[in-house]
């Protein structure tokens, strides 16, 4: 398992990059290189959380700088990243939940089928109905 996210210890470096680009327009997947080596999620989800939360600013051409010069709050990189997480992690455990259901509705056939060959009549729940399968 993935160690807790912990912006004091990243934002150091992170600053120090900043303070290395300025507010140069830079390609999104250089910036993304940068955040993953800097121990940020290096994925473009991410990355929108950063413009959304005002760290990064995209110019008309479509390249991407830093806001201003000044230094960011390590409180502030820690509510993105923490909002980025409870978002992934609604994401995951749709996916789970979709997964889930896909290999009941298998199950359930694989019965209906085993039942039917048994000779057995097999009827489902239509609204207030029933309906043969």
């Amino acid at each position: 398992m993935r160690p807790h996210f912990n912006a004091k210890q990243h934002i150091k470096s992170l600053n120090a990059f900043k303070r290395e680009v300025g507010t140069e327009p830079i390609y999104r997947a250089i910036f993304m290189e940068h955040f993953k080596r800097l121990g940020f999620p290096g994925n473009s989800a991410f990355f929108t959380y950063l413009y959304r939360g005002g760290i990064v600013k995209r110019d008309e051409l479509g390249f991407y700088s830093f806001v201003d010069n000044k230094p960011i709050h390590y409180q502030k990189i820690q509510e993105i990243h923490d909002r980025y997480q409870s978002i992934n992690r609604q994401r995951t455990n749709k996916h789970k939940i979709k997964i889930a259901t896909s290999k009941a509705a298998v199950e359930i056939n694989k019965a209906v089928d085993f039942l039917k060959q048994k000779g057995f009549i097999i009827f489902s729940p239509e609204g207030e109905l029933f309906r043969k399968l």
